[in-house]
């Protein structure tokens, strides 16, 4: 990442590092042939370096964070499993809670901070309303940032 930061920004006086020159360096990176990945990390430890600055008083405000990031692509294949499997598993559960946690996190889709933070009040007859996540024992704003509703068919019984 030194290499990649220090030829084209190390000589450059902290002051005049605006987003405008870090968005023409991230640009300088893709004509050089870097991939989102790899600009996405020269940025972020940028950010990090400057961040230090922003510490240390010798900068104002880190330039890094007003510049766009390439966006991270998820390397996790995510697959729903068939209801025969989620049965087995709930039956497996040794309390009626954990069983039901099962079924919320597999029929609904949440994630398991998403549910741990939900209460009564998320429930509606046919919704779960998914506005925050358990995360480190503290309640937080869901990881994607994004309040929405989870909404799910009741199948007729």
């Amino acid at each position: 990442m030194k290499g990649d930061i220090l030829p084209l920004l190390g000589n450059a006086p902290l002051r005049q590092l605006t987003p405008q020159v870090i968005q023409a360096f991230a640009v300088t990176l893709r004509e050089e042939g870097r991939g989102d990945p790899t600009i996405r990390k020269i940025l972020s430890v940028l950010q990090g370096i400057l961040q230090r600055a922003v510490e240390g008083q010798r900068i104002k405000v880190n330039p890094v964070k007003a510049v766009k990031k390439p966006a991270a692509k998820s390397s996790v294949s995510r697959t729903a499993h068939p209801p025969m499997t989620v049965e087995s598993l709930r039956w497996a559960m040794p309390t009626v809670r954990d069983s039901t946690f099962v079924s919320v996190i597999a029929y609904a889709g949440l994630r398991p901070g998403e549910a741990l933070a939900m209460t009564w009040g998320d429930v509606r007859e046919q919704s779960l309303f998914v506005t925050k996540a358990l995360a480190l024992g503290e309640v937080k704003e869901t990881k994607t940032g994004n309040n929405s509703a989870r909404w799910f068919q009741v199948a007729p019984v």
